[in-house]
């Protein structure tokens, strides 16, 4: 009989390539585990909606309360919070045989739901519906002492829990939460398909950074096209995030040597892209690994959060990111990958390689245990 997962905050849907090439790659993997005729429930992050609104006011600090104290009995107020929020996706759950919680890049305790709500169904599948729960393809972020609590408990309560980087797998350890390792993101298994180059000449890939959401950031891309020009390289802008659309989407001029790929490729494609090119820059944690699989270095810039140091880390590089300003400062990093290229490019595929075997190991552990989970969940 086939069986049957539910992937909870699943981000195939998404516009975004590399949060496409997570949740695919999972799928995969899981396919892989479980068998072929594997079936899934796929439970995507939903908007913030007037249910949630009413929710957050009337009751959220109980919502923290029931998240945070190890609980001796299912919680009734859990189960009917969750179904106000998600509808018939909780019952749906019932019937699945594993689930999956992957909090991506989604954490980041600055709203509801990207904090408490984030973490309402994974537990409610564990402790309400008694549900072998795995965490995979995620980043655990607290910037408060309660909400630390809060991920210890939630996180304990799971059967596995292995983080895609190793800044948070050393909070959660800190925390508190046994039983903690490094899996790399899903991303990681990406191969790259073949798709019509936009220019014929050497090229630099450029996507986003937390720096757009700062005034001012117009000079990020100012300094990176007049580096360029200086190598006699074109740009390729790689732009499928919001944030990136809206702000560097009108940078495109052919004449200038500046492209922008379409929204229609598929992230497999996007790879294909990063293959061809001198590097990329910018600080999208998944464009950064879509490169890395293929051997392009790149120059990374905050994110917003740990996840990038941390991909960083697990690569071999230095932790240290690269900010828009000072300009000296971007273009010296620019210039030394370009000038390390050949070296980095190979450091970089037999990094991902490891990876891709410890990940193949990995999934071997998961099929191995499957007995004790599916008999005493």
């Amino acid at each position: 009989m086939p069986v049957r997962i539910t992937i909870l905050n699943y981000t195939g849907d998404r516009g975004n390539w590399g949060s496409q090439a997570t949740s695919e790659e999972l799928l995969g993997e899981l396919r892989e585990v479980f068998g072929a005729e594997t079936t899934f429930q796929l439970v995507p992050i939903r908007k913030s909606n007037y249910r949630e609104t009413a929710l957050t006011t009337l009751t959220r600090s109980r919502i923290r309360k029931a998240l945070t104290v190890p609980l001796k009995q299912p919680s009734r107020f859990l189960l009917e919070s969750a179904k106000w929020l998600y509808g018939s996706a909780v019952d749906e759950m019932e019937h699945s045989d594993l689930v999956v919680f992957q909090s991506e890049g989604t954490m980041d305790e600055n709203r509801f739901s990207t904090s408490d709500r984030l973490l309402l169904l994974p537990y409610v599948a564990r402790t309400n519906q008694q549900k072998p729960v795995f965490a995979l393809n995620g980043s655990a972020i607290a910037q408060s002492p309660g909400f630390q609590k809060t991920l210890t408990n939630v996180y304990a309560s799971f059967h596995r829990v292995e983080m895609r980087e190793p800044i948070s797998a050393e909070l959660l350890v800190r925390a508190g939460v046994p039983n903690v390792i490094v899996n790399p993101d899903s991303a990681f298994l990406t191969q790259s398909q073949e798709i019509e180059p936009l220019t014929k000449n050497p090229y630099v890939c450029v996507t986003g950074s937390a720096v757009l959401r700062e005034p001012g950031w117009e000079n990020y891309f100012c300094t990176v096209e007049k580096w360029a020009k200086s190598q006699g390289l074109d740009i390729v802008l790689l732009l499928s995030g919001p944030a990136d659309i809206k702000t560097l989407w009108n940078f495109e001029r052919a004449d200038r040597g500046i492209y922008r790929v379409p929204t229609g490729p598929s992230y497999g494609q996007i790879a294909h892209i990063l293959s061809q090119a001198q590097l990329l820059v910018g600080g999208r944690y998944h464009m950064s690994i879509l490169a890395a699989t293929q051997g392009t270095p790149f120059v990374a810039m905050p994110s917003g959060s740990h996840k990038s140091e941390g991909l960083q880390r697990l690569l071999g590089l230095p932790e240290e990111l690269v900010t828009a300003a000072p300009e000296d400062g971007l273009k010296s990093a620019l210039q030394l990958a370009l000038n390390q290229r050949a070296t980095q490019s190979e450091l970089l595929k037999e990094r991902v390689q490891e990876i891709r075997i410890e990940k193949r190991h990995l999934r071997a552990n998961w099929a191995k245990s499957l007995p004790a989970y599916f008999g005493n969940s």
